[in-house]
C-alpha cells in the first residue's frame, strides 16, 4: 500500500500564509513607487540625500551559521519599520544613524513531537515545526553608503537590539527576552523623489546572553528588503 503523505503543520502553514500575505503588501508599495518614478522625467538621484528617511522592511532566512549559537533548523522572519538620520554627506560616502522596530517576528523552530521542548536540530519524524512569534528593536544601528550620487550605492551597516517572544525562544529553559546583532551589506538603489530600494546580505547572532539556565543562541544567514522614503519633521510655529 502507498504511505500516507504526512499532513502538513498547521503552525508552519499559519507562518507561510503569514509571510506570504505580509511580503505581497511590502511588494506592492516598492511597485508603485517603482511606478511613479516611471512616469517621471526626472529620474536622477538628488545631489544630496534626504536628512531624515522612513523606510519598511521586511528579512527572508537563508539558513543558519554557527559562529557563536549552537542551534540549527531555524528560520526567523521580520517585518518591520525603521527611521534613519544623516549624520555626514560627502561624495565619497554617506553616514546613518539608523533605529528599527520590529513588529512582527515569526521563529519557526523544531520541536519533540506532541511537546512543548525544543530540539537543537530537526531530526523527523521525532520532532515538528512550530512557530514562536515576538516582536523588538534595534534602536542602534550605523550604516555607511559609498558612492551617494551613483545610481548604484555599496552600502555596509550594523545594527544592535532585542527581542521579545511568547515562550521561550530556541530552548525550553532559555529566556523570552533576547538580544539581536547583525552585521549587513549589499546595494541601495535611488528612486525619483528620494526614494530608494535596497538589498542587503544580513548576518545575525540572537541569544539570551546568559539570562536563563541555557543560552543556545542562533546565528542566521538572511537577506534585508527596504524601501525608504525621505520624513520631514514639522516645526511647531
Amino acid at each position: 500500500m502507498p504511505a500516507n503523505p504526512s499532513p502538513v503543520n498547521p503552525g508552519r502553514r499559519a507562518l507561510f500564509s503569514l509571510f506570504i500575505f505580509l511580503l505581497s503588501v511590502f511588494l506592492l508599495s516598492i511597485g508603485l513607487s517603482l511606478n511613479a518614478g516611471a512616469q517621471s522625467p526626472a529620474g536622477q538621484p538628488e545631489a544630496k540625500p534626504p536628512r531624515n528617511e522612513l523606510g519598511i522592511f521586511a528579512v527572508i532566512p537563508l539558513a543558519n551559521g554557527s559562529l557563536k549559537g549552537v542551534t540549527s533548523d531555524r528560520r526567523f522572519y521580520l517585518f518591520g519599520l525603521s527611521y534613519s538620520r544623516l549624520l555626514g554627506h560627502s561624495r565619497v560616502c554617506d553616514v546613518r544613524w539608523t533605529s528599527e522596530i520590529v513588529p512582527v517576528e515569526l521563529l519557526s523552530e523544531p520541536f519533540i513531537t506532541g511537546t512543548r521542548i525544543q530540539a537543537a536540530a530537526s531530526v523527523p519524524p521525532f520532532t515538528e515545526t512550530k512557530v514562536t512569534y515576538g516582536m523588538g528593536t534595534n534602536p542602534v544601528g550605523a550604516e555607511v553608503v559609498f558612492l551617494p550620487e551613483k545610481r548604484w550605492q555599496p552600502f555596509t551597516g550594523v545594527h544592535a537590539g532585542i527581542s521579545y517572544f511568547t515562550r521561550n525562544a530556541l530552548s525550553s529553559h532559555a529566556a523570552q527576552f533576547n538580544f539581536m546583532l547583525d552585521g549587513r551589506a549589499g546595494l541601495r538603489f535611488p528612486l525619483h523623489g528620494g526614494k530608494a530600494i535596497s538589498v542587503a546580505y544580513m548576518f545575525q547572532h540572537m541569544s539570551n546572553a546568559y539570562a536563563a539556565l541555557e543560552n543556545p543562541g542562533v546565528d542566521s544567514h538572511m537577506i534585508h528588503v527596504a524601501y525608504a522614503f525621505p520624513f520631514r519633521f514639522r516645526r511647531a510655529k
